[in-house]
């Protein structure tokens, strides 16, 4: 078993077996039954939750489509039941599907190792040229790459403003729209 978080050169890999890897401890593809529930610090796309709020008090807060607070435990039971995304700290997620952790996603400071990727070109001889690409524009800018890489299961993007990788995906069924 690969940990992602100790060995980062593996995301650049052409060939990925996401089968063999980690982060923070969950192996992809492993029984949400196994999930570290205590790391949890935020929880999105629960089908149960329909309005939430943060405060640096309280943290997160989940409120069901009557408007009622919902308590972490049962937004917890939900994305195990049902699908959602639990996110750590340290600004890594993981989505769970049909009760089986499905994707990974790096997109806090973990994401810093390849800081030393300066612009563009680099990224491309660091990652090799994306077997697709999308543009993102605003108003005639452009905002980021979307670089797809389906041999590795992986999208990282590329903001052209900040010159750094803002996100990284791995995910076993990764195509573009």
């Amino acid at each position: 078993m690969i940990e992602i978080l100790e060995n980062f050169e593996i995301l650049k890999s052409s060939s990925l077996e996401l089968d063999n890897l980690s982060l923070a401890g969950v192996k992809y593809g492993s029984d949400v039954n196994e999930f570290p529930f205590e790391k949890i610090t935020d929880i999105t796309l629960a089908p149960i939750v329909k309005g939430s709020s943060w405060s640096k008090a309280e943290g997160s807060r989940y409120y069901d489509e009557n408007e009622n607070e919902l308590s972490k435990a049962e937004v917890i039971n939900n994305v195990v039941q049902e699908g959602g995304v639990f996110h750590f700290y340290e600004k890594i997620s993981f989505v769970v599907k049909n009760g089986k952790i499905r994707e990974f996603s790096i997109y806090g400071a973990h994401k810093d190792y390849y800081s030393y990727i300066k612009n563009f070109e680099q990224f491309e001889e660091e990652f090799g040229k994306p077997e697709k690409m999308e543009i993102t524009q605003a108003y005639g800018d452009m905002m980021n790459y979307k670089c797809f890489y389906n041999n590795g299961k992986n999208l990282v993007v590329w903001d052209v403003d900040q010159k750094a990788i803002v996100v990284i995906l791995l995910r076993s069924d990764l195509v573009s729209k």
